[in-house]
């Protein structure tokens, strides 16, 4: 029989580094999926607003804030839920040996 076992912490620093890093992942996503949907579904409309599709500052800036927001979301995240850990019960998870 599984015995299920709960998360009660989770490291924040730890936490921290993984999610800044998935930041920088996403951020690579959304400018590469942007730049193609403006190159294949945009190129040639008239709109004066449109940014330059694959733009070295665009990609900077979204690498940027993905990899703040990235941190900053991590490390509260695992903050709040070590608070709400503690007061209502972790995440069960079953292992297998």
């Amino acid at each position: 029989m599984h015995s299920q076992k709960e998360i009660l912490s989770v490291d924040p620093l730890s936490t921290t580094k993984i999610g800044a890093l998935l930041g920088v992942l996403w951020a690579v996503l959304g400018w590469l999926l942007n730049s193609i949907v403006i190159v294949t579904f945009l190129a040639g409309q008239n709109i004066p607003d449109l940014p330059d599709p694959f733009s070295f500052t665009a990609l900077i800036s979204g690498i940027l804030g993905g990899f703040i927001g990235g941190a900053l979301s991590g490390y509260l995240g695992c903050l709040v839920y070590n608070l709400i850990a503690r007061k209502i019960g972790g995440i069960k998870i079953l292992l297998r040996e």
